[in-house]
Order: C-alpha cells, then sequence, then structure tokens
C-alpha cells in the first residue's frame, strides 16, 4: 500500500506454489519464470515451492542510485527442484550506472534441477550464502560468482552442502567458480562426477582466495589439492587458500536424499494450509 512517502515499496514472493511454466516461442526473448528489474528497492522470495519450469526459477536485475543506501534483497527457505536452465539469476542493470546491490540466499533447497546454466549465477552483486542445500544438480556449476569491485565486507559463502552435483562444462565439471573477492568457509562439497570441486578465474580480483575450514570430499591433503583449479594448475589463475581443511565428513552427509524428500514436504505442507487457509477465509458468510 502506497503510504505517500518517497521510499519504494517491497515486492515480495512468499508461500506459494510455483510449477509447471512452459518455454517461450521461439522468436520471442525468454525470461525466467520469476523476472523481477528492481531499481533502489528490495525483494523477498521466501518460504516458496518452484518447480518443473522450463524457463528456471528467478532472474533479477537491481540498481541503486547514487546517493541511495544499499538494497539488501532476501531469498530464503525456498525449495528449488526439477527446473531447466539455472534456478537463481542475478546481475546488475546494464543501462544505469553501475551501483552494487546486496542479496542474502539463506536456507534454500536446490535439487535435481538440469540445463546448461549455473544453478546460481550472481554477476555484481555483493552477497552472502548460507546454508544452502544443493543436491543431485546438473548445469555449468552450483555457484558461480563473478564481481569486479575488491570491496568484499560481509561477502561470504559458508555452511552449505554440495552433494552429487554434475557439472556439464564440455572441458571438465566444477562445483564452485569464482572470481574472488567472497569468502568459503565451512562448507561441505562431494561431488565425484566433477573434475574440481572449487576453481578460480583468470583476472581475479583477489589473490589468494580465502576457501580454508571446507570439507572437500577427501580428507588427504594431496587429494584435496587435486580437488582444486587453481594457480598451481595455470599460472594465470588466483591462488585458493584452502588449508586448514576439515579432515572428516560431517556426519549427516549421506542422509541428504532423505533431507530433500523431508524439504520437499515441508514445503507441499506449507502451501496445503496456506490454501486451507485461504479457502476458509473466502468462503465466510457476509
Amino acid at each position: 500500500m502506497f503510504d505517500g512517502s518517497d521510499q519504494r515499496p517491497r515486492f515480495s514472493v512468499e508461500r506459494c506454489k510455483i510449477t509447471d511454466t512452459h518455454a517461450s516461442p521461439l522468436n520471442v526473448h525468454q525470461k525466467s519464470t520469476i523476472f523481477l528489474e528492481i531499481q533502489d528497492s528490495n525483494f523477498t522470495l521466501a518460504n516458496n515451492f518452484i518447480s518443473g519450469n522450463l524457463l528456471g526459477g528467478i532472474q533479477a536485475q537491481l540498481g541503486r542510485s547514487d546517493g541511495t543506501s544499499l538494497p539488501r534483497s532476501l531469498i530464503y527457505g525456498n525449495t528449488f527442484i526439477n527446473n531447466a536452465n539455472g534456478t537463481i539469476l542475478i546481475e546488475e542493470r546494464k543501462e544505469l550506472k553501475p551501483n552494487k546491490s546486496f542479496i542474502y540466499i539463506v536456507d534454500n533447497a536446490f535439487g535435481s534441477n538440469l540445463g546448461h546454466g549455473s544453478i546460481i549465477k550472481l554477476s555484481e552483486t555483493q552477497s552472502e550464502i548460507v546454508n544452502n542445500f544443493f543436491y543431485n544438480n546438473s548445469g555449468l556449476h552450483c555457484i558461480e560468482y563473478d564481481y569486479s569491485n575488491v570491496w568484499s565486507k560481509e561477502q561470504k559463502c559458508e555452511l552449505n552442502t554440495f552433494y552429487l552435483n554434475k557439472g556439464i562444462d564440455e572441458n571438465y565439471g566444477v562445483t564452485v567458480v569464482s572470481n574472488g573477492p567472497m569468502e568459503y568457509h565451512s562448507n561441505n562439497l562431494k561431488n565425484p562426477s566433477n573434475l574440481y570441486e572449487f576453481s578460480s578465474t583468470t583476472q581475479a580480483l583477489k589473490d589468494p582466495i580465502d576457501a580454508a575450514r571446507n570439507w572437500w570430499g577427501v580428507g588427504i591433503e594431496s587429494l584435496v589439492g587435486s580437488r582444486i583449479y587453481e594457480k598451481e594448475d595455470d599460472y594465470r589463475l588466483a591462488a585458493v587458500k584452502y588449508k586448514p581443511f576439515i579432515k572428516l565428513p560431517p556426519r549427516n552427509i549421506l542422509s541428504s536424499e532423505y533431507k530433500m524428500e523431508k524439504k520437499i514436504l515441508k514445503s507441499d505442507l506449507n502451501y496445503a494450509n496456506k490454501w486451507i487457509r485461504n479457502k476458509n477465509y473466502y468462503s465466510k458468510p457476509t
């Protein structure tokens, strides 16, 4: 509701079931299932069930004008399963002067998504990626991160689980690709179909990249090193600081399929409860 102030309204999608959207005709430019173009404001995508969409999940183009506060958006508690062409794409608005926005991606589940895009792709957007669960996805990468400003305060990727995902790069599969200005800690990665769990890039803005205290699917130093593609493999890449690393697997890593099924069931129940509440509300006598 407009309150007469200069503050832009916040956009929110919560507790919705968004499924089975089809691709556009070949002569129509394709956008994501949820497409947002936002200037000087933020959005929330929370507790939704997003499944079976041929156009992927959400694409957001974010912009911020000079002198305005940093917009902070949130993608929280969603379940993304069986979508094609990537699930989350966040980028800056191209037609305006670059001014960064911030997005929190927290407590989401990604399962059995596929396509030629990455599951999460972040371009020129500051971010925290925390406590998400990636299981059995096939795409370019699970996370593809690129940022052109060395300012890295608050940017982190931590407490995430990446299990049995598969990259489709024509040369090799990589779970996470980063050009640097983000720290990676306390993540669990075991994706044996990928040649590498982590790769830096050429022209990285941070060298070395801080990726210590993660579990890389193995506990021997030489094997951990073989799962990371960095300066020792190609002098053009940034180094990756992966030591010290966690040597023992987390106790719950083998229950990943059960955790995903439980997450899907919880999402269905949340949606069903919302439908029942709405039905009861609109059926009240006047």
